[in-house]
């Protein structure tokens, strides 16, 4: 992870001092994940977090520009199961923190006045902490590679657009996991994410 963080930052730095503009980043973000649970009838709900980090970009031609980041993402899930057998139902969540590392393609169109913005790009994801709720107990998720553990690292692609007004950026992203977080061959479980962030990026 301290890897991860000291490549990021030289990728900013060097953003920075090569004229381009580097800023900071915040949101709110609607998550849920795709289950797939033997064949369990589970109803998933969504988590409302927060995101915020850092964002940077710097143009590869006049209206392409590459746009990383590194952000604190709040994610997670609720679910529920109600027995079609009379034997019970149960219900739970998850809320997980993540370090991601978002790397977006982004297009500018001028509007006079804002531009429009289109992205689209991988975000590499590295899970922090996180608990599990099940039927009111509590307990740490455990990062790992066990059955009983969910995977450390997520990979998902997001796509998404917004406008720019000068120093400011609002935009909006989904991200649909690609990497299953779980070890299980019968549980499967893939994030997904829907934000919207504003950003304010200092520089010309």
């Amino acid at each position: 992870m301290k890897r991860i963080l000291f490549l990021l930052a030289i990728v900013l730095f060097g953003i920075s001092a090569t004229g381009q503009r580097i800023g900071v980043k915040a949101g709110v973000s609607f998550s849920n994940a795709n289950f797939e649970i033997m064949d369990l009838n589970l109803s998933p709900e969504g988590r409302t977090g927060i995101h915020f980090g850092f964002t940077g970009e710097f143009p590869l031609t006049g209206t392409l520009f590459l746009n990383p980041g590194v952000l604190f993402s709040q994610k997670g899930y609720k679910y529920r199961f109600d027995d079609e057998f009379g034997l019970g139902s149960f219900s739970g969540k998850d809320n997980m923190n993540y370090l991601e590392i978002p790397v977006n393609l982004m297009f500018k169109a001028d509007l006079k006045g804002p531009k429009l913005l289109l992205q689209a790009g991988p975000v590499f994801g590295v899970g922090l902490n996180g608990k599990s709720f099940f039927n009111g107990d509590q307990e740490d998720i455990e990062f790992g590679g066990d059955d009983d553990q969910l995977d450390r690292m997520d990979f998902s692609l997001s796509i998404g657009g917004g406008l720019e007004y000068g120093h400011l950026q609002l935009t909006v992203n989904n991200a649909f996991g690609l990497s299953d977080i779980t070890h299980s061959n019968d549980v499967h479980i893939k994030h997904k994410v829907f934000a919207m962030s504003l950003a304010y990026l200092f520089g010309e």
